[in-house]
């Protein structure tokens, strides 16, 4: 009786992890016009994510790998600006396992360019 009762609390305590975290998919700048885009957030909802990077690349004819992220967590990385789709896609698998309340968000993230401060020599 009191280990089916721990198995139940744990199981709403899942529930609850995985309905209070967000998705969240980022959208890095390269050199010139060329992005990635990093997802991060999809580990707690037991998504098998070497699949899910597999499936994107061969959706959006692109490069995708899992990394880790600063954090130490996994994420997936997607070379080119597919931010949109992705976010369609992840909507549709999230809620395809029934969890419709989370959160999917874009996030635009700029590369920190240091602005040179050259020195004009005037010609001879």
């Amino acid at each position: 009786m009191k280990q089916q009762a721990k198995e139940e609390a744990k199981a709403e305590r899942l529930l609850q992890k995985k309905l209070s975290s967000k998705v969240t998919i980022k959208r890095i700048e390269r050199s010139k016009r060329k992005h990635v885009i990093a997802i991060q957030g999809l580990e707690v909802f037991e998504i098998d994510l070497k699949k899910l990077s597999k499936t994107f690349a061969s959706r959006f004819a692109t490069g995708a790998s899992v990394t880790k992220s600063v954090e130490g967590k996994d994420e997936i990385i997607i070379q080119g600006d597919v931010g949109d789709e992705v976010e369609e896609y992840v909507t549709e698998l999230l809620e395809e396992k029934g969890l419709n309340e989370i959160k999917v968000e874009q996030v635009e993230e700029k590369s920190k360019k240091k602005k040179q401060q050259g020195v004009v020599v005037p010609p001879q």
